[in-house]
């Protein structure tokens, strides 16, 4: 195998499922375990928004932990949506965008995914 100087990337997408003691265990028994190079692999977790600041807050620092979703209004009036200004206020640096069960339940195109991007 060649090196080309780039990290292996390994995310976990908890989805909807988890519980309180799910995160505790995650967080403070499995992910310090994991036996990996640091310079040469990065760890992803994105836990249930619900759990998203427990995990960020037990999670070994070098865990990534990454919100689920955004919305592409930014803060206001929407019901049950997680603001990117939010995820920031809240030192969360990663979110998975356009994955394909929020295409394929919630109808999420191509150009919503890009103005979550942007």
């Amino acid at each position: 195998m060649v090196d080309t100087g780039r990290k292996i990337f390994i995310g976990g997408n908890w989805k909807s499922n988890g519980t309180n003691q799910f995160v505790a265990d995650m967080c403070e028994k499995t992910l310090p375990t994991l036996a990996y190079d640091q310079a040469k692999v990065e760890v992803l977790v994105a836990p249930t928004m619900l759990h998203l600041q427990a995990t960020k807050d037990k999670a070994p620092a070098h865990i990534i932990v990454a919100a689920q979703n955004c919305n592409d209004k930014g803060n206001g009036a929407f019901t049950g949506e997680i603001s990117c200004e939010q995820l920031t206020d809240s030192k969360i640096k990663a979110v998975i965008l356009g994955h394909s069960e929020r295409r394929q339940i919630y109808g999420e195109t191509s150009e919503i995914v890009a103005r979550k991007v942007i």
